[in-house]
């Protein structure tokens, strides 16, 4: 059974608090064979010799405190990773119930997945929503698309299947569109399985999924323009295509005959915003273009690509 002791200051006039100290049954013997006058010398010694081991370097100190923090982090980022997959089966499995939006996951990969193979073949640039950032396809192996930042020139950065399909059980519970950096957390994950499916746009600050099928443009499908006003409405005519550029209105066509200069030219007219193309109704207009694929359209020296589509 253990006993309790007062520890008293050792005289009269010493600036001390009185603690409580706990020995059990044998270790109180050996205590009260100690002398009284020589007990709080003793307690205070051994105090101070223990304290001297347990110096530490401040640097050291401050590492051990930072790793510990690390380890607590990771152990909790872990827990919110589970937890958030859990959610996501669950609101999928709820929301399957309520939601219209019918998405094929395996058929969104391999369309993922094919797009990706082109990027890389060309070494083609896309961009972030602002457009300021800019990314390419750096490989595809293990099952993963893996993205080269080429500000940073960072080539760690990829995704899986299993990333994609978490994604579209946040869409399809949205009902078809999630916030801007909520349909995936990784920014760059994010833009670039948006810039790869025909079928995924940014419209008002969110990530929408366009539910009519989508047609590839070709540049044999562009008009040969004898006329650069373009119509009112985003509407068809005989010199200009109403097409979809990153999801974005505009109107596209070609000039094979001198329309835009002595050389065949693309000119496109935004209706809504875009970036990487002349705002307010401006006449955006380059030699240099290429349609590689029906919807991949490629401009400038560096390959810049983006999404041409029409409604089908």
């Amino acid at each position: 059974m253990n006993s309790g002791l007062y520890v008293t200051p050792a005289h009269e006039g010493y600036m001390g608090k009185k603690v409580n100290l706990y020995l059990d049954d044998a270790t109180l013997k050996l205590w009260e064979n100690i002398p009284s006058g020589q007990r709080s010398t003793l307690v205070k010694d051994a105090i101070r010799s223990n304290a001297a081991k347990m110096d530490v370097d401040p640097v050291q100190e401050m590492l051990m405190k930072l790793q510990h923090e690390l380890m607590m982090i990771t152990a909790q980022k872990q827990d919110l990773s589970h937890r958030e997959s859990m959610l996501s089966e669950e609101i999928s499995r709820l929301s399957s119930k309520l939601s219209n939006v019918k998405i094929d996951k395996d058929q969104c990969w391999d369309i993922l997945d094919t797009q990706a193979q082109l990027y890389l073949q060309y070494k083609f640039v896309y961009h972030s929503y602002s457009g300021k950032s800019r990314y390419s396809i750096h490989g595809i192996d293990d099952g993963k698309i893996r993205i080269l930042n080429l500000r940073t020139k960072r080539t760690t950065s990829n995704f899986s299947q299993k990333t994609v399909d978490l994604a579209i059980d946040r869409l399809i519970a949205g009902g078809g569109k999630v916030p801007v950096g909520q349909f995936i957390p990784v920014k760059m994950h994010e833009y670039t399985v948006v810039a790869l499916h025909p079928r995924l746009i940014v419209k008002d600050g969110y990530v929408q999924w366009l539910e009519q099928e989508m047609v590839g443009v070709t540049e044999e499908m562009l008009p040969d323009c004898q006329n650069d006003i373009t119509p009112d409405e985003w509407v068809s005519n005989q010199d200009w295509l109403a097409v979809l550029i990153d999801g974005k209105k505009a109107h596209a066509s070609v000039g094979r005959s001198g329309s835009f200069g002595q050389t065949s030219k693309i000119g496109i007219r935004m209706i809504e915003s875009h970036p990487s193309f002349s705002a307010e109704g401006g006449l955006w207009v380059t030699k240099y273009f290429m349609f590689e694929k029906p919807g991949v359209f490629t401009w400038g020296h560096d390959m810049s690509v983006h999404k041409m589509y029409i409604p089908n």
